[in-house]
């Protein structure tokens, strides 16, 4: 939980956009409207965020470079461009960002987690990995 929230820090820090996060001290208090069935018979403290839909977007940092890995999905320049400073910010010269939509505001794209050992197969995510690991071999040269 402590990484997720602090990935969440940086991605407002890089200007994302990114979820409410709330902590409660009893997942029984949870926000109205969460049926969170499966924290209702807990006891102790949680974490609680904005309701999320099920459609998820990957914007791949390779180096200063930054790609949306979702064909059809024209990520804007401000993905892009949060994405980079958030890999900056955390020290990755790669680093696959997750944006999710929020579920009451279709069209709004938020933060959702960062992963700085990117599984891809999208041809354009590997091309960009190539280049980064191209570019990194001639300066050790």
């Amino acid at each position: 939980v402590h990484e997720t929230v602090a990935w969440q820090l940086m991605a407002a820090r890089a200007g994302l956009a990114v979820a409410r996060l709330r902590r409660t001290s009893c997942v029984r208090r949870r926000p109205a409207g969460r049926a969170d069935s499966d924290l209702a018979s807990s006891m102790g403290a949680g974490w609680f965020g904005d309701a999320l839909g099920e459609e998820r977007r990957l914007v791949l940092v390779a180096g200063a470079r930054a790609i949306a890995l979702e064909q059809g999905w024209m990520a804007s320049q401000t993905f892009l461009d949060g994405s980079v400073r958030l890999a900056q910010l955390a020290g990755c010269t790669l680093l696959q960002v997750s944006f999710a939509m929020k579920r009451e505001m279709p069209g709004e794209w938020v933060f959702l987690s960062a992963n700085p050992r990117p599984e891809t197969s999208d041809p354009a995510g590997i091309a960009a990995i190539a280049e980064l690991l191209d570019s990194a071999g001639g300066e050790r040269a």
